[in-house]
């Protein structure tokens, strides 16, 4: 069985449409590699006085769990743009995935599998625990107290969604899923997860360190330390240079604060796949909407 790595990467994707129209909104609200160059001819925004501020519009969906983080980083990237309106909306993975395959918003920030005719960047990391109650907590010391009898149920996420995935390849690391497959009660969400765990309906469920920091009613009991999928920020060919300039802005100390203060492992952003060109054109680029 393959080594799974520590700490986690949790999965920022950002992808730049090409003009397709924009699908409604679901809801409205460290490794030393070349960070993302900007457009030929195009100053990049918060890298630094000589740049020229940029003018525009950018629409950017972001997975759920990522409130706490998406506000500040517009506004900080707006601080040097002024100009430039960012609309903000939320949804589940299902919805960034519709995004993705209708095309038409400008950037993507969440979970998603590597888009194929993109260049991907790591900009965040994060790990995987397991939660539970502040105020009445269930404790574990290693993975194998999971097989204890005391605990009745674990909450997971569906497979489909990287905490779930991530779970079940900690435990079958561990050759527990089996063992404790009677135990694990499935949940929609992660976030969901941490509301049973935070009520008391439910003794313990995995999720990421990010989400348990910014629930005051749960707190970690194990860190199963491996890493998620590769999050990347991606850009599709045809690439829109207002939108290629924010993936840039993500590299800049400001915006890496940004991710520290919610709780992810900053980094500096890298190309996935090997070196070349920071924006290198990957995949079949054929259905790249652009």
């Amino acid at each position: 069985m393959p080594r799974i790595l520590s700490p986690a990467l949790l999965t920022l994707v950002l992808i730049v449409a090409g003009c397709a129209k924009p699908p409604p909104a679901p809801s409205q609200g460290a490794a030393t590699t070349r960070p993302v160059p900007p457009a030929a001819g195009s100053p990049a925004a918060g890298t630094g006085d000589d740049r020229l501020p940029r003018t525009g519009a950018l629409r950017v969906w972001a997975h759920e769990t990522l409130r706490p983080v998406v506000p500040e980083l517009i506004d900080l990237y707006r601080q040097r743009n002024p100009d430039v309106a960012i609309e903000p909306a939320y949804g589940a993975h299902a919805d960034l995935r519709k995004a993705l395959a209708d095309g038409g918003v400008h950037v993507i920030l969440g979970f998603l599998a590597f888009p194929e005719g993109t260049a991907a960047h790591v900009v965040a990391g994060n790990q995987l625990v397991i939660v539970t109650n502040r105020e009445h907590p269930t404790l574990l010391s290693v993975p194998e107290d999971l097989l204890k009898e005391h605990i009745p149920a674990v909450g997971i996420a569906p497979v489909d969604e990287p905490a779930g995935s991530d779970a079940r390849a900690f435990l079958a690391e561990k050759a527990l899923q089996d063992a404790i497959a009677a135990k694990l009660k499935q949940y929609p969400t992660s976030a969901g997860i941490l509301e049973a765990v935070a009520a008391g309906q439910l003794p313990l469920g995995f999720a990421y360190a990010t989400e348990a920091q910014a629930n005051p009613a749960v707190k970690t009991t194990l860190a199963c330390g491996l890493d998620a999928s590769p999050t990347y920020a991606a850009v599709k060919r045809g690439k829109d240079p207002l939108a290629a300039d924010f993936v840039e802005f993500l590299a800049q100390p400001g915006a890496q604060q940004v991710f520290r203060k919610a709780g992810y492992a900053p980094v500096e952003p890298h190309p996935v796949g090997g070196p070349g060109t920071a924006l290198q054109e990957t995949g079949d680029t054929t259905n790249a909407g652009g």
